[in-house]
């Protein structure tokens, strides 16, 4: 597997209604089109929550993720 430098290679899924619990590996390949976490973070809300859900219902995603700046001296 190529090395995801920042990246943990993997995303925890937890269905805050039923307590559920998974991990889904992702690969190098699945990251690189996106800028950072906060990028495919996007991705993930773009394609997995459909237009008018509600935005505090269950059908939505709550995500934490960091984007390419995190911990930098950028200002």
């Amino acid at each position: 597997m190529e090395k995801l430098f920042g990246y943990a290679g993997k995303i925890l899924w937890i269905n805050l209604t039923t307590g559920e619990v998974s991990r889904e590996e992702i690969s190098a390949a699945d990251i690189r089109p996106w800028l950072g976490g906060t990028g495919y973070a996007a991705r993930l809300l773009f394609e997995g929550v459909p237009s008018g859900t509600d935005p505090l219902g269950p059908g939505n995603y709550f995500i934490l993720a960091t984007g390419p700046l995190t911990d930098n001296t950028v200002p």
